[in-house]
């Protein structure tokens, strides 16, 4: 019949060296950490959407804007712009924002609709005739575009009252990967 063959394969095992255990126990010590880091940011909310409201006084005229701090592509992020004269308004209320903040918005809707829209010096500004009331309200209903590159984006925030300069903000959203 046939010879017999020879089925051993094992070798002898390779050294590892001492220095090389500790290291390889170093790395993944520390890759479990990190994965157990970012789990807890997520369940904790820190890698989605987090807003942040900003108020002023100026005068007679109080100004709030809520805007997202930490967003994420495709998630809501709506930006809320809130004025209030105590001795109301005495002409259109002008609200103008940077074009490099808005280009990283898909913008849905505006709430109220203006009266009058324009772009110039690369903002865009929103105007609204004279309110009524001494409070006006504008909301603008938007999720950051699918294409929008990570980081920190930087807005500037003007608001007029009668095209007079009322009041100022400058901020910064983060966008996560």
């Amino acid at each position: 019949m046939s010879s017999a063959v020879d089925l051993d394969t094992t070798t002898e095992p390779s050294e590892v060296s001492l220095g090389q255990i500790r290291r390889s126990y170093a790395l993944r010590s520390l890759f479990f950490v990190l994965i157990v880091a970012l789990l807890v940011s997520a369940m904790l909310g820190y890698l989605g959407y987090r807003n942040r409201t900003l108020r002023h006084t100026v005068d007679a005229v109080h100004t709030t804007v809520t805007y997202g701090q930490f967003t994420r592509r495709g998630i809501t992020t709506p930006v809320h712009i809130e004025i209030e004269s105590d001795t109301g308004f005495d002409g259109d209320v002008t609200i103008a924002l940077n074009d490099d903040y808005l280009e990283r918005l898909s913008i849905r809707n505006l709430s109220p609709q203006p009266d009058q829209e324009a772009s110039a010096e690369g903002n865009t500004e929103w105007t609204f005739q004279k309110p009524d009331a001494n409070t006006i309200s504008f909301d603008i209903d938007a999720e950051i575009d699918g294409s929008a590159v990570p980081g920190w984006v930087d807005a500037t925030l003007a608001i007029g009252i009668n095209d007079q300069l009322t009041d100022a903000y400058t901020f910064r959203t983060w966008i996560w990967p």
